[in-house]
């Protein structure tokens, strides 16, 4: 279930759908159905994280038997979405311009660059590929600071991804050091 909502709003939506889903387990339950309701996931959005931070601490101390996490890839898809439609002003790495617009020069579905699911983890991964970089950095371009800039930018999303995701890869020093 998703709402709209504009920019730092507060609602009690998400305890509404808690609920709902705590309720649906229990009619479940009773018709006979192994079922639980264990965990509800929020983008990650400032306006979530009352839900996220009260539900985790019920759930620390024993008053809640589920618990709410955030879409841990959510600012890397907001940041594609910057990255490539750019809105009012420049993306920058130190006085290099990142110039999204290289990325209509190459041979990419369409998909990845209009993506129809903003949602979607594998658009992202798509996109922040090697094979996206080869043919970035094989483009005719009469800047390649620019070539070099939006390449090395995919390669920081797709870095902040392993960092995030990976499971005993990593320690804790390399996985901060990924995230900034």
């Amino acid at each position: 279930m998703g709402r709209p909502q504009t920019t730092n709003q507060n609602y009690d939506f998400n305890f509404t759908v808690a609920d709902a889903m705590k309720l649906a387990e229990t009619r479940l339950r009773k018709g006979g159905y192994q079922v639980t309701f264990f965990c509800c996931t929020n983008d990650g959005l400032s306006c979530d994280d009352v839900f996220v931070l009260e539900i985790l601490m019920d759930f620390f101390s024993g008053r809640r038997n589920f618990t709410a996490l955030t879409d841990t890839n959510h600012n890397v898809k907001s940041c594609r979405y910057q990255l490539i439609i750019g809105r009012n002003n420049s993306k920058t790495i130190g006085m290099y311009v990142i110039d999204g617009g290289l990325l209509k020069k190459i041979p990419l579905e369409q998909e990845l660059i209009r993506p129809k699911d903003f949602a979607s983890d594998l658009l992202v991964l798509r996109l922040d590929s090697v094979k996206t970089v080869k043919y970035i950095l094989t483009l005719e371009c009469p800047d390649q600071h620019s070539q070099v800039i939006l390449s090395l930018s995919l390669m920081f999303m797709r870095s902040h991804l392993f960092a995030v995701n990976s499971r005993g890869a990593l320690t804790a020093k390399e996985r901060i050091s990924m995230l900034w």
